[in-house]
């Protein structure tokens, strides 16, 4: 018990059991310590068991305790600091045993380094506020001394200087029925105006289906209109309502705030520079973009038509399956029926519509060598493009040779700007050029308001 520094009775019923079984029984746990010159030894949760006839030694304990370890030989061994493998002990093999003995020197005072150990605080700060694990490391690796082994993590140097985003959980919302919840954002403005004179896309994703409107704009201000006749739309074709939108506070999105509140829906708002809360329509619009420069690299198409590349790749997206969606496509889930595979055609190839009912006179020819740039949003035909006049026809009668693409060969046309754009809309005006003058109801469908987008195929 002497050489104990400190021991408190034990008055458990635990004993210490020795080779032949026999349970000694254990009077105090104490703790001591013992000193080499450039060392301390720790002894920690020592049993005194008096009827023991040797004194035995925890090696791993120790080891771990005071960051040594034991070499041992035929007929001696030694113990070594782990850093700097230096030899601190050794001891000879008697009876088949290692016998060691350690110091029992007093220890030098304490106040002979308190100005050689610096604290893990000005350690961190001498290093340059490394990160807490290299810090560690490097407190092991090269044994710097330090006063104590306990680094705050709230250093508030660091906190200023390393700030960056937090790594934000999925969110565990969870939409049970079509226009819960409806995600906006616009994209633009683009490097090159369309052929339209489109600068600008508002996509709009249901949350629940993954269904997606795209809707091109020729300037933000525009999204306020098109927002109020998208809603109105939604309203006629579904038997449920807008209940939730979902943007960033935009100044293109700040007027339908009061416009949203007036009729009942809840507008969420992400939290300014946060776009990740937006990450649903953020990767929607990658995928569009995406998409929508393939079908242009395909087919050679130059960059002002990015518009429609942009909607085809809208039409074709929404008719793949998703694994949000259970490898259920969002056009499914809209409109409970499975989309029209057949009526697709190779972006940008060229195609023939049938154009005789435009013929001033008899022998004109039937049609003409057109460009395939996607589907009509107004009706069920596809938009076909004539290079030499640069009008656009809409057109069901229309047969395609979808491995020739005609601007992988032609030169771009370059129009001049005195002559005024001939770009016949695609929506039911007057000026639009459709072949089938009177085309049943089950092949042409028409709306009435500009750049809306049809729900039905």
């Amino acid at each position: 018990m002497s050489r104990f520094d400190s021991a408190e009775p034990y008055y458990g019923d635990d004993s210490l059991h020795v080779g032949n079984g026999t349970g000694l029984p254990i009077l105090h746990i104490g703790s001591s310590h013992h000193y080499l010159p450039n060392k301390t030894f720790s002894l920690t949760n020592i049993l005194h068991a008096p009827q023991i006839k040797r004194n035995l030694l925890f090696v791993q304990r120790f080891c771990h305790d005071n960051n040594v370890y034991f070499e041992f030989h035929s007929n001696f061994f030694s113990v070594k600091d782990e850093c700097t493998h230096n030899t601190l002990l050794t001891g000879p093999s008697e009876d088949v045993l290692y016998s060691i003995t350690l110091p029992t020197a007093l220890p030098v005072p304490k106040v002979a380094f308190s100005t050689s150990r610096a604290s893990a605080a000005t350690w961190h700060q001498r290093l340059g506020h490394p990160h807490h694990q290299i810090f560690n490391t490097m407190l092991f690796k090269y044994c710097l001394p330090i006063s104590n082994k306990t680094l705050d993590l709230h250093c508030n140097s660091c906190l200023i200087g390393k700030s960056s985003k937090l790594h934000l959980l999925s969110s565990e919302y969870k939409s049970s029925h079509i226009l819960d919840l409806i995600l906006c954002d616009i994209w633009g403005p683009a490097p090159v105006t369309s052929f339209d004179g489109h600068n600008y896309f508002l996509l709009c994703v249901d949350h629940f289906s993954k269904f997606m409107w795209l809707f091109p704009l020729k300037r933000k201000s525009a999204v306020f209109e098109v927002f109020k006749r998208f809603v109105t739309m939604d309203e006629r074709q579904f038997t449920t309502q807008i209940k939730c939108v979902q943007t960033d506070w935009g100044g293109e999105f700040r007027n339908l705030s009061q416009f949203f509140s007036s009729i009942g829906i809840i507008h969420r708002l992400s939290c300014p520079h946060t776009s990740e809360q937006n990450g649903i329509v953020e990767r929607r619009h990658r995928h569009v973009v995406e998409t929508g420069l393939t079908l242009m690299a395909q087919s050679n198409i130059p960059q002002h038509f990015w518009h429609f590349a942009s909607e085809t790749a809208t039409y074709l997206i929404n008719r793949m399956p998703s694994r949000a969606n259970s490898a259920i496509s969002p056009f499914e889930l809209v409109f409970k029926h499975k989309p029209d595979f057949f009526f697709l055609r190779v972006f940008g190839c060229q195609c023939y519509p049938h154009l005789w009912p435009y013929n001033p006179h008899k022998m004109d020819f039937r049609s003409t060598p057109c460009i395939f740039l996607g589907y009509s949003t107004s009706h069920h035909g596809y938009r076909c493009f004539d290079p030499i006049t640069e009008r656009m026809y809409i057109a069901r009668h229309v047969r395609f040779s979808e491995t020739i693409f005609p601007f992988k060969t032609t030169p771009e046309p370059i129009p001049s700007p005195s002559i005024p754009n001939p770009y016949v809309s695609t929506y039911p005006t007057s000026a639009l050029i459709i072949p089938n003058a009177a085309p049943p109801p089950a092949t042409i469908e028409t709306t009435t308001h500009h750049h809306h987008h049809h729900l039905s195929p």
